[in-house]
């Protein structure tokens, strides 16, 4: 059995939408390590670094914001996504986007799910409750 505490990064430029999922994942009562990335390039630094003896853990699960400077979440996913070492991590949408090309161009770069965010916290904290019934106590995530 695997005791370790699962690794969830997640990547928004905006702190308070950070502080808000990570408040969220506490209230269902998923205890995870976080990684924290306000930006994709950063994030995309850390991902390449893992299992390279820099000490930096691959995360068991990224949730990716679309919409942000330098590189957007497209394009972080799609390094993800191409990468052989990167491309198992189940990699989720989670934006205020919810343009059919924005959905349907980020599962054509294997995004695992695609998430809006409400604007309400209660109908915020039921999408969270069921991204942890999914993915980790459905799914083999520790």
């Amino acid at each position: 059995m695997n005791d370790r505490l699962p690794n969830v990064m997640l990547v928004d430029d905006n702190p308070a939408d950070i502080e808000l999922t990570r408040e969220a994942f506490a209230e269902t009562g998923l205890v995870a390590e976080f990684i924290t990335m306000n930006d994709c390039a950063n994030a995309l630094d850390y991902l390449t670094s893992c299992g390279s003896g820099t000490g930096a853990r691959k995360p068991d699960f990224i949730l990716l914001d679309l919409n942000m400077p330098r590189m957007d979440g497209r394009q972080l996913l799609a390094r993800i996504k191409g990468d052989e070492r990167l491309r198992m991590i189940p990699t989720v949408i989670l934006t205020t986007s919810a343009r059919r090309e924005d959905i349907h161009q980020c599962y054509e770069l294997l995004a695992n799910s695609y998430l809006v965010k409400p604007a309400q916290w209660d109908q915020f904290l039921v999408m969270i409750r069921d991204v942890k019934r999914y993915w980790f106590e459905a799914s083999s995530l520790p």
